[in-house]
This record gives C-alpha cells, structure tokens and sequence, in this order.
C-alpha cells in the first residue's frame, strides 16, 4: 500500500524550506515509514499473546524490559555545596548562577 504525503502543506507547517529535490526524498522516506508503520496492524493478535514472559505484559516492550537491567533506584542524595557549584559558574552573583535573559540579550 502507498501512501502520498502532500510535502508542501507538510513543510508549510513545519516552516522548513526545503529544495523540490530535498522534499521530494524526504516525502519517499516518510511514505515508507507511513507504511511500515500501519503494516503493524496486520500483526496477527495471537502473536502478540505470546510474547515471552520476561517481556511482561503486552504494552511492554522489550526496550523498557531492557531499561530495567540498566537503571538504578532514585534515591535522593545531598546535593552539593552551593559554594562548589558557584565557582566553576562563568557568572554568578554569590547565590546563583546568571544567565543572559532569554530576551533582550542582556544579563539579569
């Protein structure tokens, strides 16, 4: 099945400006993931019913199984004196770090 994705009204709402041969390939790829993705749905739902059961339930994928092996437990730890942090800031005022504004450009 194909699918054609309209790239001028998709890289209007992006606000992308892309050459016709930039939107063009980019039009192929997403119509072949379009199509990937709704060839999902075609996975008969017995197959998913035997998913292993490592994997736990059905709305667990492998990578968040995976994840677990990996994480550690949050555990609040002290944080560090504020003096330390302070002297490695490129600017502070003595409490806190300061950063340019977001607009305006000047510090504050």
């Amino acid at each position: 099945m194909s699918r054609k994705i309209d790239m001028e009204h998709l890289t209007q709402l992006a606000r992308l400006r892309l050459s016709p041969e930039e939107a063009e390939k980019l039009g192929e790829d997403l119509e072949r993931m379009a199509v990937n993705i709704e060839s999902l749905s075609h996975i008969p739902e017995e197959w998913l019913a035997e998913a292993p059961e490592e994997f736990g339930s059905k709305t667990e994928t492998a990578a968040s199984a995976d994840a677990r092996q990996w994480l550690r437990p949050d555990v609040p730890e002290p944080s560090l004196p504020r003096e330390a942090l302070l002297r490695n800031a490129p600017d502070s005022d003595g409490e806190y770090f300061v950063v340019p504004r977001t607009l305006g450009g000047q510090k504050g």
